[in-house]
């Protein structure tokens, strides 16, 4: 095998081929014909005068004639030439290298040459057909069929170079936070996952060193999906007028459900008490809560619900006015007062949210939800909105929902969609007050953690490190939005509120546990990736097969997530390797 054949066999797409030779043939004609028209005709050699001749004199292209007979006119031509002697040239020979070597950083470049020159090829183009040359129709049409490629192939290659670019960074979608999830069920199923499935069942203790997971539990129960009316056009008013919704007498907790066996009446017996143990808590939340007591227990682990249980009626109803006085406050006037570029942008991205899921298609959810967004955002200026945090937020109000999901959404009273809201707007203010630095300029946080997570898997899976480094991959390319929206975008909604009982029992879950998961996450597909070229390991990692992931997955991720944090979280080289090698 040749080696212009071991270099193309298999990594590359054959419009790489075709752009490679494209490149390979422009280098000379650019050097020996396209510079004539530049140059004094005493320079040019003989024989290059002579395919001048062909050119001009039997095919009749009026741009490459040289000398006397040149037209004054044509110094537009002349000048797209010095072009692309000048800067396009060298760009000819970088893009021989990048698309013989495949390189993954190709695209761009690509991208930026492609539509310079698909725009220059428009005026040659138009003089042709409708310039003041004397060329018959025939000429002119057999002109435009030889220049014609010169802009087919340009266009061709900013189309490709656009998509496989945004591909690599992004995934399949324009951005990495619109990516629609790779499955969302149609219905809303309560999660039972961290149920058992019998009294006498012994509970799995939380790993005070790393074990194999749980086995899987039975069956979810499904809840009817609700019934959705047509979405209502323009600002929907306020859930509630009044704050009788809130009063003393009304319940602080969710409407949890009464115990059925072991596992949940030791939650409700946790969470009924006088001082809620939250070390304890803790430990059984790690296993995962019964959905029957998951409202208050989240809560509790969240701080937004006081461990003493005398103060926390009168605590939760005091925040919950609150925050509905300042929806009163924001929304009073109309959609006219508020900050437009802001409730634009939440508008956007509020019906992309689980968009397979009836639930948070529902018009008055909807509305729910943008007003929660808007009322976070105005209230933290350093962050502001940013895409992504609307994932965030569905957790929190499905499972504060979920207590109520067997009725449809229209039939709920006002006051429950209202403490919905306000617990849900609480609980993403506790979340976003420990990683905010994910969403301020720069996202630095999120950079941090990218460097947290490199340095991680390259002590635990080098022959990874090392391969995903040789094809040009970068960590930023799929683990951004891991970080971002907490790989809400590559599990189920369900297996993130698994995921997430278990985050809320680790200190720092949302942050410094979190990377531990991601690289766990990764090594998942170790073994595959390291047989994967750049194109396919992204498309690989932009959309993980974990369609049929069951509990029984997911508990064993957090597992191995844990057994990493346990080796390495106290390792003195840690965290530090790349602050190491940079000094």
């Amino acid at each position: 095998m040749s080696a212009f054949s071991r270099a193309f066999s298999g990594r590359h797409s054959k419009l790489d081929i075709v752009y490679f030779f494209y490149f390979v043939s422009h280098i000379p004609i650019t050097l020996l014909i396209d510079t004539q028209p530049l140059l004094p005709i005493d320079l040019i050699p003989k024989a290059l005068l002579s395919l001048n001749s062909i050119l001009t004199d039997g095919l009749g292209d009026p741009f490459m004639v040289i000398g006397s007979r040149a037209r004054s006119d044509m110094t537009w031509f002349r000048s797209l030439l010095v072009c692309e002697l000048v800067l396009q040239l060298p760009f000819f020979f970088y893009a021989t290298w990048a698309l013989w070597t495949n390189s993954p950083r190709r695209h761009a470049p690509l991208l930026v040459y492609g539509v310079h020159v698909a725009t220059t090829m428009v005026p040659i183009l138009g003089t042709l057909y409708r310039g003041d040359i004397d060329r018959s129709c025939g000429t002119r049409a057999m002109l435009a069929g030889i220049y014609m490629p010169y802009l087919l192939i340009p266009l061709a290659m900013a189309y490709e170079s656009m998509n496989s670019n945004t591909r690599a960074t992004y995934g399949t979608s324009s951005t990495f936070w619109k990516r629609t999830p790779t499955f969302v069920p149609s219905t809303i199923e309560i999660v039972y996952s961290g149920e058992s499935t019998s009294t006498n069942e012994t509970t799995t203790q939380a790993p005070a060193e790393p074990t194999p997971a749980a086995a899987a539990p039975p069956p979810a129960t499904r809840s009817e999906s609700p019934k959705l009316p047509n979405a209502d056009e323009g600002l929907e008013p306020l859930t509630s007028t009044s704050t009788s919704s809130f009063d003393e007498t009304t319940p602080a907790e969710h409407k949890d459900s009464a115990p059925t066996d072991a596992l949940e009446l030791k939650f409700h017996t946790l969470l009924t008490s006088a001082n809620v143990d939250i070390e304890e808590l803790q430990k059984q939340s790690w296993k995962g809560i019964p959905s029957s007591q998951r409202s208050t227990a989240w809560c509790l682990l969240m701080g937004y619900f006081p461990l003493n249980a005398s103060r926390r009626s009168q605590t939760i109803s005091r925040k919950r006015r609150e925050y509905m006085d300042w929806v009163r406050q924001t929304f009073s006037r109309g959609e006219d007062a508020l900050d437009r570029s802001l409730w634009h942008q939440i508008r956007i991205d509020v019906p992309r949210t689980t968009p397979g899921s009836p639930l948070f298609q529902n018009p008055r959810i909807q509305r729910s939800l943008e007003r929660v967004l808007y009322c976070w955002a105005v209230r933290h200026p350093a962050s502001g909105y940013v895409q992504g945090i609307n994932d965030l937020l569905t957790p929190f109000y499905f499972v504060f929902l979920a207590p109520h999901l067997p009725h449809e959404i229209d039939s709920l009273d006002d006051s429950v969609m209202d403490t919905v809201e306000a617990d849900s707007f609480w609980c993403l203010t506790k979340l976003l007050d420990g990683i905010q630095d994910n969403y301020t300029h720069a996202q630095p946080g999120i950079q941090r953690q990218l460097i947290k997570m490199k340095d991680l898997v390259s002590r635990i899976d080098a022959p990874l490190a090392v391969h995903l480094d040789s094809e040009g991959v970068e960590f930023i390319q799929f683990a951004f939005r891991w970080i971002n929206c907490l790989l809400m975008r590559e599990v189920s909604l369900t297996s993130t509120i698994r995921m997430w009982d278990t985050y809320l029992a680790e200190p720092d879950g949302f942050s410094s546990f979190h990377i531990y998961v991601c690289a766990a996450f990764l090594l998942k597909w170790s073994k595959q990736l390291q047989q994967l070229d750049f194109q396919k390991i992204l498309l690989l990692l932009q959309k993980p097969p974990t369609e049929s992931w069951t509990a029984k997955d997911v508990e064993l991720l957090l597992s191995e997530a844990y057994m990493y944090k346990c080796l390495y979280h106290n390792s003195p080289n840690h965290y530090s390797a790349a602050a190491a090698q940079k000094r």
